[in-house]
């Protein structure tokens, strides 16, 4: 399984070079232990393309891009404080509708994430990066919003994923 294939991989090696191969495949196990669990609800409940994934305290968006592969046509929203440099944004605005707002989650609205309900909704307390809308306090996001949710109630659905988050962010 893969939570054992974790542990194995965070015991293995030792030295700079170990420990920066073993990250990269302690998170890949994550993420596909992760993608295992919305494989296993039933069909079309959790994963496919016709939802907006909200990935939380996103870092880098390793998990929206390992969705992103298994639900192509798939939409994403990541959320975080700090965008990482070397963040797999790039790609999934290549193949995915993406965007990437830069807030504290402790000031997060989801319901004023423009591109998440329909009809362009501002405020997600730190707005859009690359002329994505918002506005308020805290940096802002990159993309375009308008054509994550889709119109109206027809939208898409959306599903909130997250693999860790701590502190003020889970009140």
């Amino acid at each position: 399984p893969p939570r054992a294939a974790a542990a194995e991989a965070e015991e293995e090696g030792g030295g700079e070079g170990g420990r920066r191969v073993r990250g990269k495949e302690k998170h890949g196990l994550q993420h596909e232990a992760m993608l295992e669990v919305l494989r296993a609800l039933p069909p079309g409940s959790m994963l496919g393309s016709g939802f907006v994934y909200v990935e939380l305290g996103a870092g880098k968006g390793g998990l929206s891009a390992a969705i992103g592969q298994a639900a192509p046509g798939a939409a994403f929203v990541l959320l975080d404080w700090a965008k990482p440099v070397a963040a797999h944004d790039a790609v999934l605005r290549e193949r995915h509708s993406t965007i990437r707002y830069k807030i504290d989650l402790r000031h997060l609205w989801l319901r004023g994430v423009p591109g998440l309900w329909g009809g362009g909704r501002q405020g997600a307390e730190g707005g859009a990066e690359g002329g994505g809308g918002g506005g308020g306090r805290g940096g802002g996001g990159e993309g375009g919003a308008s054509h994550l949710a889709g119109e109206g109630s027809g939208g898409r659905r959306r599903v909130a994923v997250a693999k860790h988050l701590c502190g003020a962010a889970t009140d």
